[in-house]
């Protein structure tokens, strides 16, 4: 059976013509309403942490997005220096070289930012 909990009610009771006092004592058990009180209450707390995490979650969708985007801005004036560069040629087997590796590494953080906005676009339900 457990630990049950229970509501104590005291009243004082005069009878007239007696000079005794009596004392009616009612005892309720509370222990289910309370057990259900308590579980209301840890239900409710347990909605709110699951609408804060998802309200999170949709915040860091949309950073991840934003700066995704933001990101991809910047990049095309990079990639188009380095066509600028390949396309002009150089003597210089060093100035190639150089060339080549950020060709390589814009076009692999390019990729990395694509799938960073597919990520974000499923995360949404746009795809």
């Amino acid at each position: 059976m457990g630990l049950r909990r229970f509501l104590l009610n005291a009243h004082r009771i005069f009878w007239e013509g007696h000079r005794t006092q009596r004392i009616l004592l009612a005892l309720e058990d509370i222990t289910e309403r309370e057990r259900e009180a308590k579980q209301v209450r840890l239900l409710a707390v347990e909605q709110a942490a699951r609408a804060e995490a998802e309200q999170a979650n949709r915040s860091k969708d949309e950073f991840l997005a934003m700066l995704a985007h933001e990101l991809r801005n910047p990049l095309a004036p990079v990639r188009n220096a380095v066509a600028v560069l390949q396309y002009a040629g150089s003597a210089d087997p060093r100035l190639q070289r150089q060339s080549d590796i950020i060709d390589r590494q814009v076009t692999h953080m390019a990729r990395l930012l694509d799938d960073l906005l597919d990520v974000s676009r499923i995360t949404r339900g746009k795809i």
